[in-house]
């Protein structure tokens, strides 16, 4: 299953959520405000480090942002391309808003 998270985990209970409810297996990718999730040296970014699902950060939102410098390392960046194929292969899909 893919989780695509939006909200921003300091305004927003939803990648604790999606966290909660995610096996690992899953994947998930953080969109919009979530990229702040992956800062490095947040709870939220260790805690998205421990799983085994791969996690993944939308480049975009990363630059718009300004925080291409501030990642924890690990969490690969992807494209549209990628969010696209990522989208196909995983037929079943949760938005966390």
């Amino acid at each position: 299953m893919l989780h695509i998270v939006t909200s921003s985990p300091f305004s927003s209970q939803s990648l604790q959520t999606c966290l909660r409810y995610s096996s690992h297996e899953d994947e998930i990718i953080l969109m919009q405000d979530a990229v702040f999730a992956a800062l490095a040296e947040t709870p939220y970014a260790n805690a998205l480090a421990q799983r085994s699902g791969q996690v993944y950060v939308y480049a975009p939102d990363i630059q718009a942002r300004g925080v291409e410098k501030k990642l924890v390392s690990g969490f690969p960046q992807i494209d549209n391309n990628a969010f696209v194929a990522l989208t196909v292969q995983h037929t079943q899909q949760i938005n966390w808003q």
